[in-house]
């Protein structure tokens, strides 16, 4: 394979506890691995470099901490669709083996490609300088091109992918054109998803191979994806114990700044009653996305768990409990037990007024949602009216939020509709009668 240019290669996350890969040169490696770090950090990844300049430093226990972490919504929208990703970190690796060993080689039988003109086209990428921190309309349209021929050699293509994807290296292809005009964020990103297009057994062993050794969450994302649509529901578990490895080693601050949402949508999408536990348990770091997946879990299974956290005083005392009180609102259109949860504190008069205004908005206005389209294609990847984009501090949490979809069912709203009209005869204070009187009107102009 053609060698790489110092000038480009960067190190990618790996997780468990085997050593990478040795390169053949001390001084080389040195030079690879400052001069790609510089690299990295001039282009900017996505989302979990500095914060968005918007974004202001807040308090678990402010008043307004979202309406304070909002940040620019066109700015946002082209992020989400991405999910973030940063400069790249040597960490151990996980499994048995070490990436490179040559074992298990693919070597397709029934190739009809060019498994070295694959390998021609993966090293050219590998190579582009993009010391300038942007790609060229030129080096962006070759890139795009470059994509599409891999994918074209079909099984002849795997070998030069998994080949790559060992090496333990990205180059970001991110800049002045973004992550569209070149086809893909990185040239990773861009093999992953070609492993995605190509299919076939081989194909699902490579996904599987790099999900056991990625830390890095974006990754995670997409392999889960490619494995879901080969093999529907056959590689949850090795997904799942992919975020919960490279979740403990992001609490231990091991990966950087890079954001984690994509691991929590994974467990909100994939879990059940199983992954309670792990989102509760990760609450403390990343309360905004451990409460998002929980309200989101398929069938309601972490609704009991969002009604305890909405209930406990401590949670309360700091704030984080409001948001939950928020997040129990907007799934009462669909689990009936959420809207009980809220009517049972509202006549017990223990909602405040601060924590009123956020369940309106729960039932009628802005509903929270994460920012991978990897895992949700219903994420928006450009400006729509009403997007606004969140950054909290704390943790590097990053979602959105839209107004209440206006192809809401009918049988959602009444239930809205009737849930305000319980809590309203709890006789709430003239501040909460207030908000939800509000709500109550959003909600009736949906229904029209």
């Amino acid at each position: 394979m053609t060698k790489l240019s110092q000038k480009t290669v960067n190190l990618h996350l790996t997780r468990g506890s085997e050593k990478p890969r040795v390169l053949p040169s001390a001084p080389v490696l040195l030079g690879i691995i400052a001069v790609g770090l510089l690299a990295a950090i001039q282009i900017g990844r996505m989302f979990q470099n500095a914060p968005t300049p918007a974004a202001q430093p807040v308090t678990e226990n402010s008043d307004d901490e979202l309406a304070r972490s909002v940040v620019d919504p066109t700015k946002q929208a082209a992020q989400l669709s991405e999910g973030g990703r940063t400069e790249s970190t040597l960490v151990p690796h996980r499994g048995s083996r070490s990436p490179g060993t040559g074992e298990d080689q693919i070597q397709p039988a029934d190739a009809s490609g060019s498994a070295a003109y694959a390998r021609q086209l993966v090293g050219k990428l590998a190579q582009l300088d993009v010391s300038k921190g942007a790609l060229s309309k030129d080096q962006a349209a070759m890139v795009a091109d470059s994509f599409k021929q891999i994918v074209a050699q079909g099984q002849a293509g795997l070998p030069a992918i998994r080949e790559f994807l060992e090496k333990n290296q990205d180059l970001s292809f991110e800049g002045l054109n973004g992550p569209g005009a070149a086809g893909s964020s990185s040239l990773r990103a861009g093999l992953i998803d070609a492993l995605r297009q190509i299919g076939g057994p081989d194909a699902t062993a490579i996904s599987l191979r790099t999900l056991q050794t990625t830390a890095d969450p974006v990754e995670i994302a997409a392999l889960a994806r490619n494995l879901e649509q080969s093999a529907p529901g056959q590689y949850r578990d090795e997904a799942l114990a992919a975020v919960r490895e490279t979740l403990d080693q992001a609490a231990k601050g091991e990966l950087g700044k890079r954001d984690v949402a994509p691991l929590f949508q994974l467990l909100q999408q994939y879990g059940d009653m199983s992954v309670v536990g792990d989102l509760e348990k990760n609450f403390p770091q990343w309360n905004y996305y451990s409460t998002m997946a929980l309200a989101g879990l398929p069938n309601g299974e972490g609704i009991p768990a969002l009604i305890k956290l909405a209930g406990d005083p401590t949670s309360a005392a700091g704030g984080k409990g409001i948001f939950a009180l928020q997040m129990l609102a907007q799934a009462s259109g669909q689990y009936p037990d959420a809207g009980a949860a809220l009517l049972e504190q509202a006549r017990a008069n223990q909602i405040s007024d601060r924590a009123w205004t956020r369940i309106a908005t729960g039932l009628a206005g802005d509903q929270y949602q994460f920012g991978s389209s990897t895992l949700d294609p219903n994420v928006p990847t450009v400006p729509v009216s009403g997007l606004k984009g969140y950054h909290i501090e704390s943790g590097n949490q990053n979602f959105f939020s839209l107004p209440v979809a206006a192809e809401i069912s009918p049988d959602e709203i009444a239930r809205r509709l009737a849930l305000v009209d319980q809590l309203l005869a709890a006789n709430p204070s003239p501040a909460a009668n207030q908000a939800l009187q509000e709500a109550r009107q959003n909600l009736v102009k949906r229904a029209r």
